[in-house]
C-alpha cells in the first residue's frame, strides 16, 4: 500500500535538510518517533550500512527506510521524493542565478544557511552517538581507531572495516 505519509515526510526531509546527506539524520531520527516500522537502533544500523555503500547518505536511508514499508516501489518513491525538493529549487535557482548573483539578500542568507547546516550535522552525530555508544568498550574502540588514525592515517573504508569487524566478534 502506496504511504502518502511517508512520501511527505521524505518530500519535507529534502526540502528542508540544507548540507547534504548527513542533514537529514535529524529529520529520520524524527521519523522513529511516527511508527515507520523504524527503531533508533534500526536507523542506526542504516546509517552504517549507507556510508559503507556507493551514493550519498539520504537517498540510501530514504530507499532502506522505503524498502522496508513497502518493498520495492516505495523504496524508489521516497528516494524520488527526497530529492523532488532539490530538484526544483535548483532549476528555479538556476533560471534566476545570474540576476541575483550580487544581491546582499541573497548573500546574507548563505551566510545564515551555513551555520544552520553545520548545527544540523551536530545533532546528527551526537543522535548517533547517543544511541550507537552503549557500553565502555563501545568507547574505548572509537577512541582506540581515532588514536590509530592519526598515527597512521588510511582510508576511512580501512576504519569502517575495522570497526564492523570489531562490532561482529563483540555482539557474538
Amino acid at each position: 500500500m502506496l504511504n502518502l505519509r511517508l512520501l511527505w515526510a521524505f518530500f519535507k526531509i529534502g526540502l528542508f535538510s540544507i548540507g547534504g546527506g548527513l542533514a537529514t539524520l535529524p529529520y529520520l531520527f524524527e521519523l522513529c518517533n511516527q511508527h515507520f516500522h523504524l527503531t533508533k537502533s534500526r536507523l542506526i544500523d542504516m546509517i552504517a550500512i549507507s556510508q559503507c555503500t556507493p551514493g550519498p547518505v539520504g537517498i540510501n536511508m530514504a530507499t532502506y527506510v522505503g524498502m522496508d514499508n513497502g518493498g520495492v516501489i516505495m523504496a524508489v518513491l521516497t528516494s524520488l521524493a527526497l530529492i523532488l525538493p532539490s530538484f526544483i529549487i535548483i532549476v528555479l535557482i538556476a533560471k534566476g542565478l545570474k540576476k541575483f548573483e550580487n544581491n546582499q539578500f541573497i548573500q546574507k542568507l548563505f551566510n545564515i544557511l551555513r551555520p544552520c547546516a553545520i548545527g544540523f550535522m551536530i545533532a546528527a552525530y551526537l543522535n548517533i552517538v547517543k544511541v550507537g555508544i552503549t557500553s565502555y568498550l563501545d568507547i574505548f574502540i572509537v577512541i582506540g581507531l581515532v588514536i590509530l588514525y592519526i598515527k597512521k592515517p588510511m582510508h576511512p573504508l580501512f576504519f569502517l572495516s575495522i570497526a564492523g569487524v570489531i562490532g561482529i566478534l563483540i555482539s557474538r
